[in-house]
C-alpha cells in the first residue's frame, strides 16, 4: 500500500470518529473533533499530491479517495443535524447526502462496466465549499465553548447574526451540491447507456 493510499484510509477512520467525539458535547471532545476534521481535509489534499507526484496513483486509491471525502462530510453534516445546530436543516443535509450517495454508486456502476469517471470542476468546487463550510462552523463552535461559555446549551445554539450566517452559507453549499449531481449526470449520460464491457466483471 502506497504513502497516498495510507493517508486516505486514515482518513477513512478519522471520519467516523470526528462524528464520536463532536456528539460527546464537551469542549474538550468538540476540539478533537475539529483536529481530526482539520487533519483529515489535510490528507484529501495531500494523498492526490504525493499519489502525482511519486507516480503511485493506483486503482484502490482511485477508488478510496472520493469515498473517504464523501464520509468525511457526510459524518460532518449529519452530526450538525443531530446536533440540532441553528440554521443546518434537514432538506439541506438530505439533499448533500443523497447527491454523495448517488455519485458513489453511479461511480460503482461504472467501474462494474468497465468505466472510468473523473471529477468535474464542479465537483471539486463543491467539495471546497462543503468543506470549508464545516471548517467554518467548527471554528465558530471552538470560540464560543472554549473563549465565551462552555456549556453546550450556549455554543451549539447560536442567535443572530450567527443563525442567518450558518443557514446561508449552507444554502449555497447545498445548490452547488445539487448542481454538481445533476452536472454529473448530464455529462455521463451516454456513458451509462453504453453496453457493459464484455471482459467487465
Amino acid at each position: 500500500m502506497t504513502l497516498a493510499t495510507r493517508l486516505t484510509v486514515g482518513r477513512l477512520v478519522m471520519a467516523p470518529l470526528f462524528m464520536v467525539f463532536i456528539l460527546r458535547e464537551t469542549v474538550h471532545s468538540l476540539w478533537i473533533a475539529s483536529i481530526l476534521y482539520t487533519l483529515a481535509a489535510v490528507t484529501d489534499g495531500v494523498d492526490g499530491y504525493l499519489a502525482r507526484k511519486t507516480g503511485t496513483v493506483t486503482p484502490l486509491g482511485r477508488m478510496l479517495d472520493p469515498l473517504a471525502d464523501k464520509l468525511l462530510v457526510g459524518f460532518a453534516y449529519l452530526s450538525f443535524l443531530f446536533l440540532r445546530v441553528p440554521g443546518v436543516e434537514l432538506w439541506m443535509v438530505a439533499i448533500i447526502l443523497a447527491r454523495e450517495l448517488l455519485v458513489t454508486w453511479l461511480r460503482s456502476y461504472a467501474g462494474r462496466r468497465g468505466m472510468i469517471i473523473h471529477s468535474s470542476q464542479l465537483a471539486k468546487w463543491k467539495t471546497t465549499f462543503q468543506m470549508v463550510f464545516v471548517f467554518g462552523l467548527l471554528i465558530l463552535l471552538c470560540y464560543r465553548a472554549s473563549w465565551v461559555d462552555p456549556a453546550p446549551e450556549y455554543w451549539l445554539r447560536l442567535e443572530a447574526p450567527f443563525t442567518g450566517f450558518v443557514y446561508g452559507a449552507l444554502v449555497v453549499t447545498t445548490l452547488i451540491t445539487l448542481a454538481s449531481g445533476l452536472d454529473y449526470l448530464w455529462k455521463n449520460r451516454a456513458a451509462f447507456q453504453r453496453p457493459a464491457d464484455s471482459g467487465a466483471a
